[in-house]
């Protein structure tokens, strides 16, 4: 069986405890909350088990650990260039124990993954998946753009699960990149929305 984390104390990365359950495990530290990943449990947990799952902006993978302890079975493609630009580390306090991540250690994080160390503006492949998770964050990001061409690996029905809504910074552009599209949302109090492409070719 595939481990969720192998660790190793020669990393610099640091882990947290979740709670209790089946969350009393250590995951990878990142800057998605639990009740942000508890948002996307809940979204996707009808769906089927033949799932396709792509992470545009992974980081240290504490999503991707999170949703394969429920979803072992499912397919999944995580795309992000693991450089300083896009790694919002000072974000945080050292007390959250997020630092920049290399590829070894999420490749470490995230044995059942598929990673490509890229920018998803550069991604590419003929594959569509169910499920598209944007978790990139920063100051120069065209949001349009990216909404765009993750609705283009999208499968029929698909969706797309987005963060930030409610940003004190990039809440604004994302809002007005959803407006330009044209595209419908429902948003959680967290600022994680969802936007299903039934209707949507562009």
């Amino acid at each position: 069986a595939i481990r969720l984390l192998i660790e190793d104390e020669s990393l610099r990365m640091k882990y947290i405890n979740l709670g209790t359950g089946k969350l009393n495990v250590k995951f990878p530290a990142g800057y998605i909350t639990a009740e942000e990943m508890l948002f996307v449990k809940n979204t996707v947990k009808e769906m089927s088990p033949n799932i396709s799952f792509l992470e545009v902006g992974s980081f240290s993978g504490k999503l991707l650990c999170y949703l394969y302890m429920y979803h072992p079975d499912w397919r999944y493609v995580a795309v992000d260039p693991l450089d300083l630009d896009h790694q919002f580390f000072w974000w945080h306090t050292d007390e959250d124990g997020i630092y920049p991540i290399t590829e070894e250690e999420f490749r470490k994080n995230c044995p059942f993954v598929e990673f490509y160390k890229q920018k998803f503006e550069y991604f590419e492949s003929t594959e569509k998946f169910d499920i598209i998770s944007i978790g990139i964050a920063g100051s120069k990001i065209n949001w349009k753009g990216i909404y765009k061409r993750a609705n283009s690996y999208l499968k029929p029905g698909g969706i797309i699960i987005g963060r930030n809504y409610y940003h004190y910074t990039m809440g604004a552009k994302i809002q007005n990149a959803l407006d330009e599209l044209e595209w419908k949302s429902v948003v959680h109090s967290t600022g994680m929305f969802i936007i299903k492409i039934d209707k949507y070719n562009i």
